[in-house]
Parts: C-alpha cells; sequence; structure tokens
C-alpha cells in the first residue's frame, strides 16, 4: 500500500469535506476510481478514526437540509438508505422532526396551493398527489382524508 496515495487521498477527503458533509459510502465510491480497495479502506478507517468523516453527520445535514426544501419523511429515507446509512442511524437522524411532519406537509401545501382546501375530490387529489411527490406518507397524508367527505 502506497503511503503517499493515501495521504493523497485524505488532502482530496479533507478539502471535499470542509465544502459538505459526505457518506462513508459516497466518498468510498469516489475513491474507488482513483485506488484499490485496501488504500480506500485505509483512507476512509483514517478519516473516521480522526473524526472528519461521520456517517451521523451526514444523515443529520441530510435530514436538517431536506426538512428545510419541504421534503417529507419518506423521501428522506430513500436517500438515506440509497447513502448506505444504517437504519439505527437514520433513525437517531429523523427523530427530532418526528412530530412535524404533519405541520410541514401542511406548510408545503399551502405555499403551493394557498390558505383554503378544496371541496370536491380531483383538486383535493391533486394536492394530495404533489404531496406524496414531496415525499410524505399516508400518516401525513391522513389529516385531509375528511374533507371532502
Amino acid at each position: 500500500m502506497s503511503e503517499k496515495t493515501v495521504n493523497t487521498l485524505i488532502a482530496k477527503a479533507y478539502r471535499l469535506l470542509v465544502k459538505r458533509e459526505y457518506s462513508h459510502h459516497e466518498l468510498f465510491q469516489r475513491f474507488l476510481k482513483q485506488a484499490s480497495r485496501e488504500v480506500c479502506d485505509e483512507v476512509m478507517r483514517q478519516l473516521v478514526s480522526q473524526g472528519a468523516q461521520s456517517d451521523q453527520r451526514f444523515a443529520e445535514s441530510l435530514c436538517r437540509s431536506r426538512y428545510a426544501a419541504g421534503k417529507g419523511p419518506v423521501l428522506v429515507r430513500y436517500e438515506l438508505n440509497k447513502h448506505q446509512i444504517n437504519e439505527e442511524l437514520i433513525e437517531m437522524a429523523m427523530e427530532p422532526y418526528s412530530s412535524e411532519w404533519e405541520a410541514l406537509a401542511e406548510q408545503v401545501r399551502k405555499k403551493k396551493f394557498g390558505d383554503g382546501l378544496p371541496r370536491e375530490y380531483p383538486a383535493l387529489a391533486k394536492q394530495l398527489r404533489f404531496l406524496q411527490q414531496r415525499g410524505f406518507s399516508q400518516a401525513e397524508l391522513s389529516q385531509y382524508s375528511h374533507n371532502c367527505f
């Protein structure tokens, strides 16, 4: 294993991590294009032990930014799974928002469609589809089910 290659990749990782958090999987895949699996393992081991890379920080950062962008828990969970974040870290990162998803769904709906709720089913269905596409689950959308009926 080349010490020079390891040091070069660590320096590159620090340049990347200064800008934003990266998941372990994301950095590892990026470095695999430039070095062997063994070198990448060593680089990641050093980054984690130095505290430079943390999947927990990455998960919290992604949750925070997606929540601020009005995205729902289904979409957030999907993105975290895509980055191969383990389920325990996902739960810990999403826990602070667990009681706020319904209110966020209403805030996103109002921003797009205004204050009033539609009385006709087709208009309500359009709003519900919009919220589902933003990553909100049936649990968050259940508050609207009694509106037309």
